[in-house]
């Protein structure tokens, strides 16, 4: 099986249902999966019509509807997709470009000043289409939008067979954090058999927030993939400072069996649960919490609060909350003139707190030790 047949099946048994939403300025849009995969297949079509079968076609650009279906038209077809980091410094961008030998680019409106540079810089490039439903302006021949790629398409008879499983797919670079970037090359069945076998699933209509830039492995193939192949509808989070209004007004714009409230149940369960060991453990070592922090995505609900204060005996104590990953609890312990951080992470397989200069606490699923 390809990802080429996993988005086929979804687009016959999830048509109308809502595939992508993202908020322009206060408006919500929206995609359905049948829109979605007629646009992908213009981009494929449109490739093709232009020659590009075989070759290397980058993507630079934040998270966005064009940009998925850009990419979706690139991998269900015979070409290679390259996404690359949109927040790298041109200089970089432009040597990924060369090393991976890519031939066209897709870029985001936002950067389309770098256009002239890169042309002028990567000899290879023979197209960049900027990633927009409108029609530029521009004088440069090479560069044209994703509006006139997809009319090609539209109008071309030609299509690409599906590819071979054993393809090259695409390119991901590493992050170069211990040295130079490296190109990492996935095949057709390597993304197949990651959406196939990571076994998680959802009701057609879930609401998934993506959040990791869109060039990432994960996110691409966890939230983008993987959501598309059980008719989630995947949300755009356009920054991390914004993840708390966007979760209110996308979450809204879904049914309320949405994947944050689902969310919410699995948190109150396991956050109360290490509260009751946390409280107890806290006890025998005659400390008391004199604070507590939650991080999440969203703001817990009042009930939840109060019930969490209730159970850990911190009735008095508010709790604020910041942005940042779901599921994560810091306390601040203290006895005598000592003041002890502990992070809480929770997770499937339990919970896991470290304080760096005094105490270890660690609770497992079906037990829990102390270490101090």
């Amino acid at each position: 099986m390809l990802i080429r047949d996993i988005l086929e099946e979804s687009e016959k048994k999830f048509s109308e249902i809502k595939a992508v939403q993202w908020l322009k300025k206060k408006e919500i849009c929206d995609r359905s999966y049948r829109e979605l995969m007629e646009n992908a297949k213009s981009v494929r079509k449109g490739l093709c019509e232009e020659s590009f079968q075989g070759k290397h076609i980058a993507l630079i650009g934040s998270s966005s509807v064009e940009w998925i279906e850009a990419y979706l038209g690139i991998i269900t077809g015979q070409a290679v997709a390259v996404p690359l980091d949109a927040g790298l410094p041109v200089e970089d961008l432009i040597d990924l470009l060369n090393r991976s030998d890519a031939e066209a680019l897709f870029l985001s409106p936002k950067i389309q000043t770098l256009s002239e540079r890169i042309l002028e810089k990567c000899p290879k490039l023979k197209k960049i289409w900027i990633l927009q439903e409108e029609k530029i302006e521009t004088n440069q021949k090479k560069v044209a939008s994703v509006a006139e790629l997809m009319t090609s398409g539209i109008n071309g008879t030609d299509d690409f067979a599906a590819p071979d499983p054993e393809d090259i797919a695409t390119i991901i670079f590493t992050s170069g954090t211990t040295g130079k970037s490296k190109g990492v090359m996935l095949t057709q069945r390597n993304l197949a058999e990651n959406v196939k076998f990571v076994n998680y699933t959802a009701e057609p209509g879930t609401i998934v927030l993506s959040v990791l830039p869109i060039h990432h492995a994960f996110c691409l193939v966890m939230d983008w993939l993987k959501g598309f192949s059980f008719g989630a509808t995947v949300c755009i989070n356009d920054s991390l400072l914004h993840m708390v209004k966007n979760m209110g007004a996308l979450g809204k714009a879904g049914a309320a069996r949405g994947v944050d409230q689902a969310l919410h149940l699995k948190v109150v369960h396991h956050i109360e649960e290490t509260h009751s060991f946390f409280a107890h453990h806290v006890a025998l070592f005659n400390f008391h919490v004199v604070e507590i922090d939650f991080a999440g995505a969203e703001h817990m609900p009042a009930d939840f609060m109060q019930r969490v204060n209730l159970n850990a005996g911190l009735t008095g104590v508010d709790p604020p909350q910041g942005e940042g990953l779901f599921r994560i609890i810091r306390f601040r312990i203290a006895r005598q003139h000592q003041h002890i951080w502990v992070l809480f992470r929770t997770g499937n397989k339990g919970f896991l707190s470290v304080d760096v200069n005094l105490a270890v606490f660690t609770r497992v699923s079906g037990g829990g030790t102390v270490v101090v």
